[in-house]
């Protein structure tokens, strides 16, 4: 495997389980999972990848669609 196969596809994974991921908290992880000096220059690309699904990820809070929500009305029997 390459580098750049290694780091995508942790990139990819780290994505996948973490929904927002600022830049400084991907330099970290990043260091923490690679911390031979080799690795440093993927870096970059790591944080790319790793940022790079967030636009495209629908907000939670605000749902595409939400149909409307109407109260059902109280049908009271009548007693004899």
């Amino acid at each position: 495997m390459s580098c750049q196969e290694c780091i995508t596809n942790s990139a990819m994974s780290l994505r996948q389980i973490v929904a927002h991921l600022t830049p400084q908290m991907a330099r970290q992880l990043f260091t923490s999972m690679y911390p031979e000096s080799a690795c440093l220059p993927m870096g970059q690309m790591f944080v790319h990848i790793t940022r790079s699904g967030e636009e495209r990820k629908p907000s939670r809070l605000q749902p595409e669609y939400a149909p409307a929500v109407y109260a059902e009305p109280l049908y009271h029997a009548a007693v004899a």
